[in-house]
């Protein structure tokens, strides 16, 4: 949004955004900030915590579908229709480049070497952090068992289209890995784990019970290896969770 303002492309009819709801809420945020229009387009799916956030921020929310591709076709159609500039909730280099600041600021204060633990969607936070991460760091990207679609495409050695079913999948329901993660991720060292979502559940509860911090679903996804025992500090270095997302609500759990 910054960037197409800056450097004059915005167009009048300001921006459009497909997404699972943290992606819009950060554009309806910025769109805000610019006095502009925002139209978001979610899946039915979409939990009340984000779609209540969208309306505050002043965003216009149409609902369609029940997976993320069917939302983002909407989206895409709207783009063409209303001529408002196109957003996307992971595949823009913005998105990715934002991401990797991430592992930068983490870089400043680390002692050593890194393992990060992030949960994956289309996979704009992991890639972002993997361009950002130095060579001794190892970053372990984390998805449900049933929205796995950054696991099935290493895999099977080229994207797979997936179909979601996992209660994580409001967050993380992309049903294919971004193009600029694919590119980023399938010759990179990233360490690709499933988790499944009983386990999803039980670090959603001890992130609450340890610390209060209070995560959606897709968000604890990321605890998980670190609970189970895949995943373990090293011994020269630090372990950072990446965290991505907190836009729920208490009574969820």
């Amino acid at each position: 949004v910054e960037r197409a303002v800056a450097d004059g492309t915005m167009p009048d009819a300001g921006v459009v955004i497909a997404s699972g709801g943290n992606a819009a809420i950060g554009a309806a945020w910025a769109a805000r900030r610019r006095g502009l229009t925002c139209t978001v387009v979610v899946p039915e799916t979409a939990p009340e915590a984000k779609v209540k956030a969208l309306g505050e921020l002043g965003a216009t929310v149409h609902k369609v579908g029940d997976r993320y591709a069917l939302a983002a076709a909407a989206a895409a159609d709207i783009a063409r229709s209303s001529g408002a500039l196109e957003l996307h909730a992971y595949d823009l280099p913005d998105i990715v480049s934002g991401a990797g600041t991430i592992a930068l600021e983490i870089e400043d204060d680390a002692s050593g070497p890194i393992t990060y633990c992030v949960a994956v969607g289309g996979g704009g936070l992991v890639s972002g952090i993997v361009a950002a991460a130095r060579p001794e760091d190892q970053v372990v990207a984390v998805e449900p068992t049933g929205a796995a679609t950054l696991h099935t495409s290493l895999d099977a050695g080229r994207p797979i289209d997936i179909e979601v079913n996992s209660i994580a999948g409001d967050s993380l329901g992309a049903t294919r890995i971004g193009a600029i993660a694919w590119e980023t991720l399938h010759e990179s060292s990233v360490n690709s784990v499933v988790v499944d979502d009983d386990s999803i559940r039980q670090a959603r509860a001890f992130l609450w019970r340890e610390f209060r911090i209070l995560v959606e679903l897709g968000t604890a996804a990321a605890m998980v290896p670190v609970l189970n025992g895949t995943v373990t500090p090293p011994s020269d270095g630090e372990l950072c969770v990446v965290l991505c997302g907190a836009n729920t609500h208490p009574t969820d759990l």
